[in-house]
């Protein structure tokens, strides 16, 4: 399985490589909570501004079975940390804030710019800024009930 180009830059990735068996892909994967952290630099604190970012993943098999789906492999919530952000944007957030990609694009004095892209809809979701790191803040797999299976070509 090719790894997503992005676990290349968060700290952690071990922890889900360990919990779920391989470093998912941002792919279809949704968007489910934002929490922003203003940070105390205001008040001559050192702790700077970051996000919190919580995914809903869900795996599916590359086979097809006999109801000619792709079965789920599992479901994960997983959880982002992202420090020190810098020149946060966030458009068009909604119910159904599906990625298509998350992107990070190392820079210039060791900060790293962050993109939250999806194509849903006219109105898609645009979440860009910049950060000086990032890492695995949990992964927790979620009991996969049949109740839900992928049909050919919905992946």
């Amino acid at each position: 399985m090719k790894i997503d180009p992005a676990w290349l830059h968060i700290e952690g990735a071990h922890k889900v490589d360990r919990e779920l068996g391989s470093c998912p892909s941002f792919h279809d994967s949704f968007l489910d909570r934002v929490v922003f952290d203003s940070g105390d630099t205001n008040e001559g604190g050192t702790k700077p501004p970051s996000l919190e970012l919580q995914f809903y993943i869900q795996e599916v098999e590359n086979t097809v079975n006999q109801k000619g789906v792709f079965p789920t492999k599992y479901k994960a919530n997983l959880v982002l940390r992202f420090r020190n952000i810098d020149s946060a944007s966030f458009a068009n957030l909604s119910y159904d804030n599906c990625l298509y990609s998350l992107t990070v694009k190392p820079v210039a004095d060791g900060r790293q710019d962050v993109v939250l892209e999806s194509s849903n809809n006219v109105d898609s979701l645009l979440v860009k800024f910049s950060c000086e790191s990032i890492e695995v803040g949990s992964v927790q797999k979620a009991e996969v009930v049949n109740d839900f299976e992928t049909p050919i070509g919905f992946n």
